[in-house]
């Protein structure tokens, strides 16, 4: 393989061109796609609703269209096992982590060991999509966060 395969933006898929890419990109990996979308906390650390979640899935789906047979949530926060982890990520083809708190989004990948499965799968071919937080933790240093110093670094007192 050339290279990975990734999309990193501030503010998602948010123009034509970007979609569009991402169809392709789609495309070329699969008939149809199976999209591991990772919530994040806000950026002071805060939980979300479930419906602002299930809204950027629903979002998910229609940008890739047919392309896009299943939207999985997988929360980083919860996996306490390997083969839970495992599990979540098997025939994942697109993994997508959205905005949300830079620090708690990188502890909860490496906590539950999913920053190095992610790589592996990247290496194999599947898509990395991330957006402001999650596109930061996709960098070699977490210095992008540290610009408007807006993301609380305990996340709410969950990380220490």
């Amino acid at each position: 393989m050339a290279g990975y395969r990734v999309i990193l933006t501030s503010n998602g898929l948010s123009s034509s061109e970007l979609k569009e890419e991402f169809r392709r990109m789609l495309a070329a990996r699969s008939e149809t796609a199976t999209v591991c979308y990772v919530p994040t906390r806000d950026w002071l650390g805060r939980l979300r609703e479930a419906e602002y979640f299930e809204k950027q899935m629903a979002h998910i789906k229609e940008i890739g269209g047919e392309n896009v047979k299943e939207v999985r949530m997988v929360n980083l926060e919860r996996i306490r096992f390997e083969d839970d982890l495992l599990t979540a990520f098997k025939d994942i083809d697109v993994i997508w982590i959205p905005n949300g708190n830079t620090y708690g989004i990188l502890h909860h990948m490496r906590a539950s060991g999913a920053s190095q499965l992610i790589l592996e799968l990247m290496k194999k071919g599947s898509i990395f999509v991330g957006t402001s937080g999650g596109s930061i933790v996709a960098g070699r240093t977490m210095r992008t966060a540290f610009w408007k110093d807006w993301d609380d670094r305990t996340v709410n007192g969950t990380v220490t």
